[in-house]
């Protein structure tokens, strides 16, 4: 086995299950810039660390020291979830049957290591059984045309983007707001990630232009795993200060905007009605903390919808904060 060999296989394991060097680094107690070294082949790493990336990559010693028995593709991901920040196989084999024909099926089935017909019926749709998310696919993606399929991705991500900006245009005019433009999805997303469930946050940014300054409104769109309650599952416990957080992070924005006299409005958007629910009971909860600690009304509270994405309309809309006796502004447009 030589250092380059093993430093090679390191650097693909940890690929195979989308971790950075950073987070690698933190699941086997070791510093980044030892990865680095590692993954440079200026480092020999020992067993007990060997074994330490072994596990935290689902891969095996043997495989990281001779290259033989299971490869990282073959292995699954434990609970059977890939990575988040880990594309869909069916989709890259579709991008890679449009732009290399040539390949389908004998070299596909080659590389992944499947029967033409296993192939088939994944592509299909009539079957998910597929190998899990590994260095197998990283090797097909090196046969793509990737300025191409980028751009292709790219082209349907806008495509899809002013679909849901009409939309969102829409509500503003039912909310006697026209006359905004929409600017386009901000490049960067947040992302939340803790106790198997992830939270993904895009946001899409309006701008209507008026005497002496800008009104500005964003949408965030949320959209992630269903959150089952706490009692059902503890894991849940892990993401509520994330959820809280973000929500009392719109909260204070909106009440520096009130006091700056500038307009800026932020609408949280949900696909998922079960996430919906309990982003709207924490919101609920947001605000009352505030209130109590400001012995005051809050003025300017977050608003959230619930998108009905195949009929692609507001499915409900709830705008904080409270207004007659407490009651919420609730809507569902007809």
């Amino acid at each position: 086995m030589s250092n380059q060999e093993l430093a090679e296989r390191i650097k693909a394991a940890r690929k195979s299950v989308g971790l950075h060097m950073t987070e690698l680094a933190e699941r086997i107690g070791v510093s980044s810039n030892y990865i680095s070294l590692l993954e440079r082949a200026e480092r020999n790493p020992s067993d007990a660390v060997l074994n330490k990336i072994a596990e935290a990559t689902h891969t095996t010693y043997e495989w990281l020291t001779t290259g033989q028995g299971t490869s990282p593709s073959r292995l699954p991901i434990p609970g059977g979830r890939r990575p988040s920040n880990t594309p869909n196989p069916r989709l890259l084999l579709q991008l890679l049957q449009w732009h290399r024909p040539e390949m389908f099926p004998n070299a596909v089935c080659a590389i992944l290591a499947i029967t033409p017909e296993k192939l088939d019926a994944y592509m299909s749709g009539a079957s998910e059984d597929i190998p899990e998310w590994g260095l197998a696919y990283e090797l097909l993606a090196q046969r793509l045309d990737r300025a191409a399929a980028r751009r292709a991705l790219a082209d349907m991500d806008a495509f899809l983007q002013n679909i849901t900006a009409k939309v969102f245009l829409k509500h503003l005019e039912s909310l006697g707001e026209p006359g905004y433009q929409y600017q386009g999805e901000q490049s960067r997303q947040e992302v939340y990630q803790t106790g198997g469930f992830d939270l993904e946050v895009g946001t899409l940014t309006f701008i209507k232009k008026v005497p002496r300054k800008n009104l500005v409104w964003q949408f965030k769109v949320i959209q992630g795993s269903p959150l089952p309650q706490a009692e059902e599952n503890p894991a849940y416990e892990q993401l509520y200060p994330s959820i809280i957080s973000l929500i009392q992070g719109i909260i204070e924005i909106q009440t520096i905007a009130m006091e700056r006299n500038s307009n800026e409005q932020i609408t949280l958007v949900f696909y998922d009605a079960d996430l919906y629910s309990e982003f709207v009971c924490d919101a609920k909860n947001c605000i009352e903390t505030w209130e109590y600690r400001h012995s005051c009304p809050m003025t300017n509270g977050p608003s959230l919808i619930l998108l009905n994405e195949q009929e692609n309309r507001v499915e409900e809309y709830i705008c904080f904060p409270y207004q007659k006796k407490g009651d919420y502004h609730h809507v569902q447009p007809q």
